[in-house]
This record gives structure tokens, sequence and C-alpha cells, in this order.
């Protein structure tokens, strides 16, 4: 009897024991970091959890600031700052872990940037001088694509170049046409790393440009005109010239700015087609959409004016245009009757430029109206728009 009472008292104790188990349930105290990894970079950082540190080190063009790493725990933990949470990596950053027993470990998180490797400017294609609105090319290596930035340096002065092309390999720049003249050195830059060209580098002013000319058939003795870009602003500053099988031919500047030149055809310039070139500062540019053909001063006279249309004997004509006169030659008046019947013809007196003619008419002259035309050398004027009324003196 006292066996079973013996039995029955330790069944019953090990009942309330099992009971007691299930009201205090054991909590994990895991509290590791299992994972630490960037995906948008394709790394794993390396977890050292006898210190309780994770490191991991990044291409040197990599923008720590704003990093947003995918890290493993085990489920019953949670962990603060969470995975995925964007972090400024470029100091250490601290994780706390929380193990579902409340037991926490902390963990120090180091993100390293690899050394750079070192830019380079192997060559400058051609010339170690440019004029301002002139590209520059470069070759070279470690360069950051679509990143890059080349700079003009003189002393503590920069001055950003305008970036055309760029690749891995090769740059191809345009030069402002602000950049004052002179000697400077050449500045690589991603904005990370920077590398300066080896040599000096000289920017020149522009060669004058001839973008159009007002007349391509010209007149000796005519003037024209020369439209462009970064002529000289005075007249001394510029010459302009008609080129023709290695002959030049300077030509008589009027007018000067920076984009226009005024000039006239002198009268030693033979008729015939020829290159027109302007030299401005030094440096010579050809017109080179056509050539300019220079055709001879007309010598056929031509009637501008007369001094009236309604004439007495003994009264002056007086004739006014050009080509009236020729040397070897007489310069006769023509007066061609309008209503029929023989010209007349005689000589009148003309000035020394052969622009203004002169004649008076004779006591006898025939009366009526004329058409007037003048010939000079075998060449005749066309006829004078009014008709000329001869009539008797008063």
């Amino acid at each position: 009897m006292k066996k079973h009472i013996f039995y029955y008292f330790l069944l019953f104790t090990g009942l309330l024991g099992c009971g007691s188990e299930d009201d205090n349930p054991i909590l994990d105290d895991d509290n590791d970091i299992k994972s630490f990894s960037f995906s948008s970079l394709n790394i794993d950082a390396s977890i050292d959890q006898a210190n309780s540190t994770i490191k991991a080190e990044v291409e040197y063009d990599v923008d720590i600031t704003a990093l947003s790493p995918t890290i493993v725990i085990v489920s019953t933990a949670s962990i603060t700052p969470g995975s995925q949470e964007t972090q400024n990596f470029s100091s250490d950053v601290t994780y706390t872990v929380t193990a579902e027993n409340g037991d926490e470990q902390t963990y120090i998180v180091s993100i390293t940037k690899k050394d750079a490797p070192a830019l380079t400017i192997d060559d400058i294609v051609g010339e170690n001088s440019r004029e301002r609105g002139e590209v520059i090319v470069l070759t070279g290596e470690n360069w950051t694509e679509g990143e890059m930035k080349l700079y003009l340096v003189a002393g503590d002065v920069e001055y950003e170049t305008t970036m055309v092309i760029q690749n891995a390999t090769t740059l191809t720049i345009l030069i402002p046409h602000e950049v004052p003249l002179g000697e400077y050195q050449l500045k690589l830059t991603d904005g990370i790393r920077e590398v300066f060209y080896k040599d000096s580098f000289t920017i020149e002013v522009e060669s004058p440009k001839i973008e159009s000319v007002s007349s391509l058939e010209i007149t000796v003795e005519d003037e024209f005109s020369i439209t462009g870009k970064y002529f000289g602003s005075t007249i001394e500053a510029n010459k302009v010239f008609l080129n023709t099988n290695g002959t030049k031919t300077s030509l008589q500047i009027n007018n000067a700015s920076s984009d226009e030149l005024n000039v006239t055809v002198g009268d030693n310039v033979e008729a015939g087609e020829y290159t027109l070139s302007v030299e401005s500062n030094g440096k010579e540019s050809y017109f080179n959409e056509n050539k300019i053909t220079i055709k001879d001063k007309p010598t056929k006279p031509v009637i501008e004016t007369i001094n009236k249309t309604g004439f007495a004997r003994g009264e002056t004509i007086i004739i006014t245009g050009k080509n009236l006169k020729k040397v070897g030659f007489a310069s006769n008046l023509n007066f061609i009757p309008f209503f029929g019947g023989t010209t007349v013809a005689r000589s009148a007196s003309v000035n020394a430029e052969g622009t203004q003619l002169e004649y008076t008419i004779p006591s006898e002259f025939p009366l009526g109206s004329y058409e007037i035309l003048v010939e000079v050398g075998l060449e005749y004027s066309e006829s004078y728009d009014d008709i000329i009324k001869i009539s008797a003196a008063d």
C-alpha cells in the first residue's frame, strides 16, 4: 500500500513539472548578422563575428553616401537600422541586432573605396597651340566616361572648356572664344582625380572667317562688302587680297569692323577670276565658297542728266554722266530728229573726268525736237529719256 502511494506521488509531481515548462518557454538568443550585402554592387561584405565588425570594399567611383544593404538575421530577431534602409557609409555605421530573448549585439560596418587608377593624358593630337573656337583632341587612360572636364589653367585662374565628345580614351573639347590669349596648363579631372598635361598649351587669336561677299561680280573701281567674323576692328588691322596664279593684289579698305569690311577694287586690277582672302591679326583666311569675277570698268558713255529739255539757239546744253571722254577721241553730241530726218552730230567740250559735256547751240542749228545721245570712240550712249526741243532765239 505504501508503494502505491509513493508511485502516485511521483506521477503527480511529474505532471506538475510538465505544466510549469509550458508556461515559461525558452526564448531564442540568436542575435547574429548572417549576411550583409549590396545587391546593386554585387558585393558581399565580410563579417567578423568575434569582433562584431563588418567590412566591404567598393570601387573608387561608387557613391557610398546612399547605399541600401540587404541584411539577413534570424526571423525571431530584429535589427536597427533595418535591411534595405539607405545609409551614408562615408563614415562607420552602427547596427544593433536584438535577439528574441532581448540580448543585443552591436556591429560596426565600415565601407572603404579601392584606390583609383591614375588619370593620364598620353597625347594631344596635333600641335600644342590652338585658336579660340577650335577643338583639342586628347587621348589617355583610366577616364570616367561622361564625367571628364578639361580646364585651361593660368596661375589661380581656370577656364572650363566645352566638351564635344568623350569616351573612355578620347576627348574632343572646344576652346571658348572668351578665353584670353596666352599660355596655359591643361587640367583633366573627373571630380575625384585630376592630372595635368606635361607640356604647356598656347591659345592664339582666331583666324578671320569670310562668310559672304555682297557680289561675286565686281567692276573695277566699284565697292563691295565682306561679312564674317574675327576681322580686325580697324582698317590698319586688315588686308584684303585678290589671288591668282600665285600673285596677290591688295585692295583698298574703306571701312572696317570685327564682322564687316568695305573694299574698293582699284583700277590696277585686271579683269578675270580671283580667290579672295582676308588677313587680320597676322592670320590669313580664304573665301572658299566661290571665286570673285572682276570686270573691266565700262567705257560706254552714259547720260545721267541734261540741264533742261527746251533750248533756244545760243544757249548751252550741259550733260552730266559717265565715260563722256576718252583719250584720243572726240566726244560727239548726236541730235536725232524725233519725227525723222538726218542726224546732226556736233563735237562738244568735256571736262577732264569725263563726267560733264557742254555744247552751245549755234544760230544756224536746225530747229525741231530731238533724241539726244553721246558717241565717244564709236561707243554710243543710250538715248536720253526726254525729248529735247531746239527753238529760235528770242
